[in-house]
This record gives structure tokens, sequence and C-alpha cells, in this order.
């Protein structure tokens, strides 16, 4: 394998919905959770077009 084929870093993101309806309280808990990769929570709760 080449020294140009090696992943030096990589990337990370979260998928997933967070119960609650609370966008400013689900932001929170993401970026008090994960300080290196915070992500927009989806909100079910919210419902449709939210």
């Amino acid at each position: 394998m080449s020294e140009n084929s090696v992943f030096r870093f990589a990337g990370a993101t979260g998928v997933g919905s967070m119960p609650g309806g609370d966008a400013r309280e689900a932001v929170k808990t993401v970026t008090g959770s994960f300080e290196d990769f915070p992500y927009l929570p989806e909100l079910p709760a919210r419902g449709p077009g939210a």
C-alpha cells in the first residue's frame, strides 16, 4: 500500500432523532456531548416540516 493511499484523518457526523421538541435544548445536549463534531439533531416531535 502506497503512502498516498493511507487515510491520515477522517470526519464524523451524528445522524439520528432525539426525543423532545425544544431545538435549543437539543443543540445544547449535542454540543455538550460531542464537542469535536457537533451536528444538528432531528426532532420528530416538532412535527412535519419543522
